[in-house]
């Protein structure tokens, strides 16, 4: 697998991307995205994981994972921390770990990666500053939305940045024009505003 040896900084990314996982966890992945839609700066607009295989996602790891993490189950989590990715750099980053069939996953939607946590945790070496987990974002988001719809233009929301990394909309910034039932996310689009 990876050997005893750590990565040279120059090679993080590309080792990270050769641990690729199998296309039926994307496929997983891709189930739980069906209904989200995310339009960036006006420019690109698309499902989250063509986006991301199209590396469109790359400048927006808060606003990516604050939204994906909105359609994951319960206790799959947002990990907000320092990353290790070149020049001996840390790197202040968020990403999602989630559950599958019993083995926890890392989904980077901004650096094009889906890879089991240990081999993420080991090659990117990570810090986790602050998480939380998918129902209280969800939870936040739901109270947040249905608060000030009818205050934005249309029947967009934007969520506004909050400098706490253990917050629900950290750095987010992003509108959102959804479709809630019963206390659930049926639909929603996302608005990627700035980079």
């Amino acid at each position: 697998m990876l050997g005893n040896a750590l990565p040279s900084n120059e090679d993080r990314i590309t080792l990270i991307r050769t641990q690729d996982v199998d296309e039926e966890i994307y496929n997983y992945l891709s189930s739980k995205f069906d209904n989200l839609k995310i339009e960036i700066l006006g420019d690109s607009e698309g499902k989250l994981i063509d986006l991301m295989k199209s590396g469109f996602l790359e400048q927006f790891s808060f606003e990516t994972t604050e939204t994906a993490v909105l359609f994951l189950d319960d206790e799959d989590v947002i990990e907000r921390g320092n990353i290790r990715l070149s020049n001996n750099q840390l790197y202040f980053h968020s990403w999602i770990v989630f559950d599958y069939n019993g083995r926890e996953y890392v989904f980077d939607p901004s650096i094009n990666v889906v890879c089991l946590k240990t081999i993420y945790d080991i090659i990117l070496e990570t810090e986790v500053i602050g998480s939380i987990t998918a129902r209280d974002v969800r939870e936040y988001f739901i109270k947040y939305y249905q608060s000030r719809q009818g205050t934005s233009s249309g029947d967009e929301v934007v969520m506004y940045d909050i400098d706490d990394p253990s917050a629900a909309m950290y750095r987010s910034g992003v509108g959102y024009t959804a479709k809630l039932e019963n206390q659930r996310i049926r639909k929603l689009t996302a608005h990627y505003y700035n980079n």
